[in-house]
């Protein structure tokens, strides 16, 4: 798992620094107005990508490594068609309605230009498919291709087309949106070709996973939804109370502060399998001693993540332009938000994993009702400024109990809650982690 991590985090690493340069050089090229409402756009697909995903990608992740291990060959492509087919549909009419939305002249940024429009539905279609088929990678065991195309692809060749094009022509953000979609049309095509070479010699073994897929899914799937509107809904409200320029402000802060997240997000890609397989063969002890060794990376990851965020993020806002600077304490907000994923750790990823979707969804729906409320009223009394305070709030009382209910149900805690976890934090252990692939027990668990 260490090694896979480390893997992990080179590509996070070199993804979040081209997806960077990428947003540094669209805020010179573009006006501050169209640099807002590209990012907007941008948010709002990753805003509603789990409901045009209907749960399936975390259905793939529990249920499909687990068919992958137990060989289970018929059942794994069972499931990627049920996730094809729930994905294309979601996706297709959430097109479908901005369509509409559009039609109506409703009073929103994305639906005021039909190019925009067809543009931003045709990325939500491509983006929901890129998701699914990282999905099965990860689950095949190959995570660093799932992770190729999520964090390489998508930003490298829009960086060399814009720079390109930027050279003979005048970009606009029409432009801008078209060779994102280019960049990802080829990343499905490439995915699909990978998935297609997965092979798995079937067992005879059947009921490997539950057939209640459905259920699930729903329960996965508002989670999901919760979740996302955690993370996506501010720079939404604040596309609609105030204007494009307080977005290009907010977003500028948002995409630097992914330098907290990243580290986080590459051990959260991989810990997901391994909760799963742990708690489904063994339960007791060798689980216990997977949330410890995924809390120890995870609040480490968050450490290293949050003291960069805020050492490198005023030089790097100063890169988008002098006005950007006044985005830097909406950073140091945000990043204070994310601190909250230091003290709990990996809770969503444990909760999806680990049979407990319905507690999980109920307090990520409650928080997420928090976030929309305050987000909105603190738009309207203090401006940009008053959503980032909504967003630690929101943030803290989110993962917090999502901790407790983790506590309450499987005895086990979370985070730097974990002392076992924090014994990983000595000189020795610190170098082994971050250094070598060794495994930092002394006796290496076994859960395949």
């Amino acid at each position: 798992m260490i090694k896979t991590a480390l893997n992990v985090l080179i590509l996070k690493i070199l993804g979040t620094a081209l997806w960077l340069v990428y947003s540094i050089l669209l805020a010179r090229i573009l006006t501050q107005e169209d640099f807002g409402l590209f990012f907007y756009t941008v948010n709002f697909v990753l805003l509603v990508l789990p409901i045009a995903n209907l749960g399936y990608g975390n259905i793939l992740l529990k249920d499909g490594s687990i068919c992958f291990k137990e060989k289970q060959s018929i059942e794994f492509k069972s499931i990627l068609l049920e996730a094809r087919t729930a994905t294309v549909l979601g996706s297709f009419s959430i097109a479908a309605l901005l369509l509409v939305s559009w039609s109506y002249d409703l009073n929103n940024p994305i639906v005021n230009n039909l190019n925009v429009t067809l543009l931003t539905g045709l990325i939500i279609i491509l983006f929901s498919l890129m998701t699914i088929h990282r999905d099965t990678l990860r689950a095949s065991n190959n995570v660093l291709k799932g992770m190729l195309n999520t964090t390489i692809t998508r930003a490298f060749i829009p960086l060399v087309f814009i720079v390109f094009i930027n050279i003979n022509y005048e970009v606009d953000l029409e432009i801008a949106l078209v060779v994102l979609c280019a960049s990802l049309m080829l990343s499905v095509i490439i995915e699909v070709y990978w998935i297609n070479k997965i092979t798995i010699t079937n067992n005879t073994k059947t009921n490997v996973v539950s057939k209640n897929r459905k259920t699930l899914g729903l329960q996965l799937w508002l989670a999901d939804v919760a979740n996302t509107v955690l993370s996506k809904a501010d720079a939404f409200i604040i596309g609609l109370v105030l204007d494009l320029k307080s977005v290009a402000l907010y977003i500028a802060a948002q995409r630097v502060s992914i330098l907290t997240l990243f580290i986080i997000d590459a051990v959260r890609i991989v810990i997901g399998p391994e909760i799963s397989k742990a708690f489904e063969v063994s339960h007791r002890p060798d689980y216990k001693k997977i949330i410890s060794r995924s809390s120890a990376l995870f609040s480490m990851a968050g450490i290293i993540g949050g003291i960069g965020s805020i050492l490198l993020g005023y030089p790097i806002l100063l890169l988008y332009g002098e006005v950007y600077t006044e985005s830097y304490l909406i950073l140091i907000l945000l990043t204070i938000a994310n601190m909250s994923f230091i003290i709990f750790g990996p809770v969503a990823v444990i909760m999806s994993m680990t049979d407990l979707q319905k507690q999980r969804s109920f307090v990520t729906t409650l928080s997420a009702s928090l976030l929309i409320i305050f987000s909105y009223y603190g738009a309207v009394l203090y401006n940009v400024l008053g959503v980032a305070i909504a967003v630690v709030i929101a943030m803290w009382i989110n993962n917090g109990l999502l901790s407790y209910m983790i506590w309450k149900k499987q005895n086990v805690k979370t985070g730097l809650l974990n002392r076992d976890a924090l014994n990983y934090y000595t000189p020795k252990k610190i170098i082994s982690l971050l250094g070598t692939h060794k495994i930092i027990f002394k006796k290496e668990i076994n859960i395949r």
